[in-house]
């Protein structure tokens, strides 16, 4: 698996959030207390969320699992 997968489902998990309740990506990244420009980053230059990331989503409810392996859990 290569690792810019991790950061695509992870904007692709924010931005389904979005169509499900309308509350941009970035407003939602910005209420995990992280910085919107991540969303690009996680997009599309290949990078990967970090430790504090994962865990800010996990306790918001995100499906962090699914994040990780691309498997659905939630």
């Amino acid at each position: 698996m290569m690792h810019s997968e991790i950061g695509k489902r992870t904007a692709e998990v924010l931005l389904e959030r979005e169509a499900q309740t309308g509350v941009p990506a970035r407003t939602q990244l910005e209420n995990m207390s992280m910085r919107p420009r991540n969303l690009s980053a996680w997009q599309s230059e290949g990078r990967n969320p970090g430790g504090y990331a994962l865990s800010q989503m996990a306790l918001a409810g995100y499906d962090v699992m699914y994040i990780l392996t691309g498997r659905r859990t939630i």
